[in-house]
């Protein structure tokens, strides 16, 4: 799966409804084929195959269809008909969007809320979305009207009411009002995940990865090799040396690293890998693992997202769909 954490340059122009024909399974968690759609111009095209997936989120997902983005539903419905170059995930019921080389927002119709006049854009988290003008970042809130002005050289989401921002090349954090609790100090810093930031700071040991709070008071001192994204139902992937495993806010490694490469738990499960990483690319099978690290899921999944509403996308071969929580396709998209 892509990984939209940092700058989310997708598209999009204006939306249409369409129509879809399908059949499914009698089990209903079988095969379902989508017969037709009818994208924007009011085209009806027959027999689509999907190229790639992405995962849930307020109901829909994003689907790939010979290069152009649009939406489903659980059903499998197209609901947003694929014309767009990318998409993002659907949060708080907007999905960045883009069109020409400019950025705004879409509801979960495919109307536009917010007029694409910007240069870059966030997630909606908290009623805020970062946007960029130029070179420089400022929040909207739902309606567009600019909440936080643009004055900061990049943004983060906001997570209990903190947002990462950069200014020149140190990191710190705001309030909603974009007032500066956390001075520009860091070089490096994640967003507040469960009140505990990841920071990266020098150590006789070189470069190593700690956990400061929301007020910047050090909780877990650096000795890891990489973070990623931070704390997620109680714990963080971390690296040491050359494997994955998990942390709990104490800094205590309650899953031991034995993975090439490890995610956050999503409905108690964590997508992992088992293989290559080579020149840093993966090259191995993903599965899932629940929170004693037991492997729930086998590692043979060619790619692998987070669950989310009881469903992860997944490839295995050329065959895209989403997975339930035994490994099982629960939706195979035509390919």
């Amino acid at each position: 799966m892509k990984n939209r954490g940092i700058w989310m340059f997708i598209a999009l122009a204006v939306l249409a409804s369409s129509g879809c024909k399908q059949e499914k399974a009698p089990e209903d968690i079988q095969d379902w084929h989508v017969c037709s759609y009818v994208d924007w111009t009011g085209k009806e095209i027959l027999n689509p195959r999907f190229d790639e997936v992405e995962d849930f989120s307020g109901g829909l997902a994003p689907v790939n269809i010979e290069g152009k983005w649009g939406y489903i539903n659980r059903s499998g419905d197209i609901v947003i008909p694929p014309r767009f170059v990318a998409v993002g995930k659907f949060s708080e019921g907007l999905a960045i969007v883009r069109v020409v080389d400019r950025f705004g927002y879409i509801d979960t119709a495919g109307n536009i809320v917010i007029n694409p006049i910007y240069d870059g854009a966030r997630d909606f988290r908290e009623g805020l979305g970062g946007v960029a003008k130029g070179c420089k970042w400022g929040y909207v809130d739902k309606t567009g009207k600019v909440a936080i002005d643009f004055q900061f050289d990049y943004t983060g989401r906001f997570f209990n009411g903190r947002a990462r921002v950069r200014i020149g090349t140190k990191w710190g954090y705001i309030d909603r009002s974009g007032k500066l609790v956390v001075n520009p100090t860091y070089g490096e810093l994640l967003r507040v995940s469960e009140g505990l930031a990841a920071t990266k700071m020098l150590t006789d040991s070189g470069r190593k990865w700690g956990f400061i709070d929301e007020e910047g008071t050090l909780v877990i001192e650096p000795r890891f090799d990489d973070v990623r994204w931070g704390f997620s139902e109680g714990l963080a992937p971390v690296l040491i040396g050359m494997k994955w495993g998990y942390i709990d806010r104490s800094g205590k490694m309650v899953v031991p690293p034995q993975w090439e490469s490890a995610g956050e738990f999503h409905e108690g499960l964590a997508r992992v890998m088992v293989g290559s990483v080579l020149v840093g690319k993966l090259a191995g099978k993903w599965g899932y693992i629940n929170k004693n690290g037991e492997t729930v899921i086998e590692t043979h999944f060619d790619k692998a997202g987070n669950f989310s509403e009881g469903l992860a996308s997944a490839k295995l071969g050329k065959q895209w769909g989403y997975i339930d929580r035994t490994g099982e396709f629960a939706l195979k998209m035509p390919y």
